[in-house]
């Protein structure tokens, strides 16, 4: 598992953990930063 961010950094999103999400490995690569 791995910490995904619900709102992108590059989208204005935090890096803080109310910002974090749990993805899998090959979910967070698909997703990349098109959300």
């Amino acid at each position: 598992m791995q910490i995904d961010h619900k709102i992108p950094q590059s989208a204005g999103g935090s890096g803080t953990p109310d910002n974090g999400a749990a993805s899998c490995r090959s979910c967070n690569v698909k997703k990349s930063n098109k959300y």
